[in-house]
């Protein structure tokens, strides 16, 4: 799964430095984003960095849009998808939802399950 850390962040040249992937496309958080939004973000990021633009560049510059791209399309096919955008926005609040080792529950959803199948 592709994700931001802060050591690409760090990496990437991106001005302001984003936190996340709906940051680097102006998009609020969120499950429900507006696909066209997101489209014509990515379409500004993708010709700004794109690494064509660096080819007179030198090698550290040439580096750097390289990193940038494939961030930009690593976060476009991210929140374009909604299973992988669902999955990145847990991940944003600290939860890997594919930890088959991660079996702790929250104590309310616990007492609803035992209370429901009463």
């Amino acid at each position: 799964m592709p994700r931001l850390n802060a050591d690409a962040a760090s990496r990437s040249q991106f001005d302001p430095p984003m936190q996340n992937y709906f940051e680097l496309f102006s998009l609020q958080a969120g499950f429900d984003i507006d696909l066209k939004d997101l489209e014509g973000a990515y379409q500004k990021q993708i010709i700004q960095y794109h690494p064509d633009k660096f080819a007179s560049k030198d090698t550290k510059q040439q580096s750097v849009a390289l990193q940038n791209t494939s961030l930009i399309n690593d976060a476009f096919a991210t929140l374009k998808s909604p299973l992988l955008r669902g999955t990145y926005l847990l991940e944003l609040q600290g939860i890997n939802a594919f930890d088959e080792k991660d079996t702790q529950m929250q104590p309310d959803f616990l007492i609803m399950s035992a209370n429901s199948s009463e």
